[in-house]
């Protein structure tokens, strides 16, 4: 005989997911529903009433540590979400930003406007392309003092 295996205990999602389906089996979810309305309204009213009755001093204070807790939640979820976001295939200097778009969109219109500007040409628009992705991934960016887009080496025509 092979060794029953312990069931994990549930988590709180799936232990009022299955809380919700006996209800709606039973047919009394819509009155949970509303029950549960009446009860987040009463504690909303509780709360408003309790932060009017403060001063103006108290409620400023309370205002500002939301908000303070709310920068913080935001700024760890934003930069949970740049650690999990797509990595950059191209190496970028080391003063740039880990994404230097936010958004997907604003790296499309980037891109596209740079399309723009190349070379109708396949041979010429390759070249182009290829001279840059050496100079950025080099590091050995160009000055525009010394160095002109013309003067490409022969290597690259």
């Amino acid at each position: 005989m092979a060794p029953k295996e312990k069931a994990k205990p549930l988590t709180a999602t799936e232990r009022q997911r299955r809380r919700r389906e006996k209800l709606k089996k039973e047919g009394k979810y819509e009155e949970h529903k509303a029950k549960h309305i009446s009860i987040m309204k009463r504690y909303r009213k509780r709360q408003a009433d309790m932060f009017n009755s403060l001063t103006r001093e108290e409620q400023a204070k309370i205002v500002q540590e939301r908000r303070e807790k709310d920068r913080l939640r935001k700024q760890k979820s934003r930069s949970k979400a740049a650690e999990t976001a797509t990595p950059v295939r191209f190496v970028t200097s080391s003063t740039s930003s880990p994404r230097p778009y936010s958004r997907k969109s604003s790296l499309t219109r980037a891109i596209n406007s740079a399309k723009k500007g190349l070379p109708s040409s396949p041979r010429k628009r390759r070249a182009v392309i290829k001279k840059l992705s050496d100079e950025l991934i080099d590091g050995d960016m160009p000055n525009s003092t010394n160095k002109h887009l013309l003067s490409i080496p022969a290597e690259t025509k």
